[in-house]
């Protein structure tokens, strides 16, 4: 199959930033984004709405020095390192997110970790989403 460009959101927990992208949905092009050997794919939400979390699978294991962590929503797991966020078809394709899906959306809903500044298993923070 032909590789394809796709729209998704890039969170960067290093900058503290969250963009969108155009990239190609070939494994190689994943690794490159994420800085990553091994992806793990992460839905989040149910239904056609959902979205799918592209993420380093070792993320969690890399040196907590000099690793970045963020929690996304109201999800009780930090996730470690950079994130992809995109949709997937019926056969399990990646796709591009929703034209109405744009980084200021999910930025709201990132709460951003350095491993000197939290514990983060035991944090108190949250935050509240409206609808």
């Amino acid at each position: 199959m032909k590789n394809k460009n796709v729209r998704a959101i890039l969170i960067d927990p290093f900058l503290e930033k969250v963009s969108e992208v155009k990239i190609g949905t070939d494994l190689e092009q994943l690794y490159s984004t994420l800085g990553c050997d091994l992806i793990t794919i992460t839905r989040l939400g149910v239904g056609k709405d959902a979205l799918d979390m592209i993420l380093d699978d070792e993320g969690l294991l890399k040196n907590s020095e000099e690793q970045r962590y963020f929690k996304y929503k109201l999800f009780s797991q930090p996730f470690a390192g950079k994130a992809l966020l995109v949709c997937s078809d019926k056969m399990g394709n990646t796709t591009s997110v929703p034209d109405t899906l744009f980084p200021h959306h999910i930025e709201k809903d990132i709460i951003w970790y350095k491993p000197s500044e939290n514990e983060l298993e035991n944090t108190l923070e949250f935050k509240v989403t409206t609808f």
